[in-house]
């Protein structure tokens, strides 16, 4: 999980500001917030208000399952009855934050124009390597900063209907970096794809070496302490304390997530069937895995199996249902 939160959520972000920047480069803010009302905010308020409302019996049956709340409070709905820590958006921050990002760059747009580019493929302006590399330079100072003030953006999670600013900062500068990514990239593909590689690289040996730190964290911390810091989303020092290990983390994410955008941007392979179905069905996959994975926890509970083989068995259980969900039910209708 921390790892999602480490270095696959900076990318995400990365990637969707470099869609942005396409979409507002090509057809102007007006077209992006109509892109965005239609495929982040009406998804979000409609699909996304019933699977959060399933997601909160389920998981709430976790302590129905402990004793620690009756069937009869579960079925009341009475707030009172319920674990504070479970209310929120879940996993559906990400569209929250990424509508709020759109907004914000649809409006600076407007105030700076730029020169739309051609609606065939993304261009690469004219410019050199060296200028490319402020990119990541310019990133670092303030994903450091952030993250030794605040680990808890990564590390962890905290529950809200709102953004939580500390995470809400954070992650704008990932998609910030992959707005200006496309127009800062060499006009020299062969270079680019070395600075893609080198991010990258870079970025892979950070996140290895970032793992003995969060490891550290977990085994020198209480777990009831861990539980406590990180629900309530109060900071937490990084193991090491601090500066270092706040480096490393940062250079994972801006690495991994400005490299392997860079080199998604320069890919000219054509996507294969299978990897085009795998494409189509992610939205849907990412709306409807959170509540599937707690099923399946909850099936897997009374078992007495290895962490890791129930790590495996539950990731199949919510994927497969997922995937068979996509195609009997969304592909070929209109939520597809």
């Amino acid at each position: 999980f921390w790892g999602i939160e480490s270095m696959i959520m900076p990318l995400f972000f990365a990637i969707s500001g470099v869609s942005t920047w396409v979409l507002l480069s090509r057809r102007g803010p007006g077209a992006l917030i109509q892109n965005r009302y239609r495929r982040l905010f009406l998804p979000l308020v409609t699909l996304g208000a019933v699977v959060l409302a399933v997601e909160f019996y389920v998981w709430n049956l976790g302590d129905v399952r402990r004793g620690n709340l009756t069937w009869h409070q579960l079925l009341r709905f009475s707030a009172k009855n319920y674990d504070p820590r479970l209310w929120g958006l879940a996993h559906l921050w990400y569209l929250q934050y990424l509508l709020i990002y759109c907004l914000a760059a649809a409006g600076v747009w407007r105030s700076w124009p730029a020169q739309a580019e051609p609606a065939d493929a993304i261009s690469i302006r004219p410019t050199g390597p060296a200028r490319f590399w402020w990119l990541p330079a310019l990133c670092l100072p303030p994903a450091v900063l952030m993250l030794a003030a605040q680990p808890i953006s990564v590390i962890g999670f905290k529950h809200s209907f709102l953004p939580v600013g500390h995470r809400f900062v954070y992650f704008a500068i990932y998609f910030a970096a992959g707005l200006a990514l496309v127009p800062l990239t060499p006009r020299n593909r062969d270079a680019a794809r070395r600075a893609g590689w080198a991010l990258s690289t870079g970025g892979a040996v950070c996140a290895v070496a970032v793992v003995p730190q969060i490891r550290g964290w977990l085994q020198t911390t209480p777990a009831g302490d861990q539980t406590a810091a990180l629900s309530a989303g109060i900071p937490a020092p990084l193991p090491s304390s601090g500066w270092g290990a706040a480096c490393v983390m940062a250079g994972a994410a801006i690495g991994l997530s400005l490299g392997l955008a860079t080199l998604a941007i320069l890919s000219e392979r054509q996507p294969s069937r299978t990897m085009r179905y795998c494409a189509g069905a992610a939205y849907w996959i990412y709306f409807v895995h959170h509540g599937l994975l707690g099923i399946a926890h909850l099936a897997l509970d009374p078992l007495t199996l290895p962490a890791a083989v129930k790590f495996g068995l539950s990731t199949a259980m919510a994927a497969g249902v997922s995937l068979v969900g996509y195609h009997w039910l969304v592909r070929d209708t209109r939520l597809g």
